[in-house]
């Protein structure tokens, strides 16, 4: 069985419902599937992996994040969009000191879990 990829870059990794999500983004937003051949997943752990292999749901976690993926990702600093906003109940101002500037490239590679250090 394979799994629908989601608006934040993951392929769904969990149901809510009868609707597939990401339990990382909490994203429900089905998105086409991405173009992967040719590039590459990478675990934590520095396993590399065809990403081709997600199309057959070998690749836990998978997360797209190539061009367009991560777009509400700072290229200076990695943090979300959201970290560089004034936000109403967080003690007053943005966690960055800059203005936030979007990651249209997105990385070269992608990125999943193995099982590397368990599954509990």
């Amino acid at each position: 069985m394979t799994h629908p990829f989601l608006a934040c870059g993951c392929q769904a990794n969990a149901r809510r419902g009868d609707t597939p999500s990401c339990v990382v983004h909490d994203c429900i937003e089905v998105a086409p599937v991405p173009a992967l051949a040719g590039r590459i997943s990478r675990c934590g752990c520095g396993e590399e992996r065809p990403s081709t292999e997600a199309l057959d749901g070998k690749l836990a976690f998978f997360e797209f994040r190539g061009r367009g993926a991560v777009d509400h990702v700072c290229r200076i600093c990695r943090y979300y969009e959201i970290a560089h906003r004034h936000v109403e109940g967080r003690r007053g101002k943005a966690i960055t000191d800059h203005a936030f500037e979007g990651m249209t490239e997105g990385y070269e590679t992608d990125r999943h879990y193995c099982g590397h250090a368990g599954w509990d």
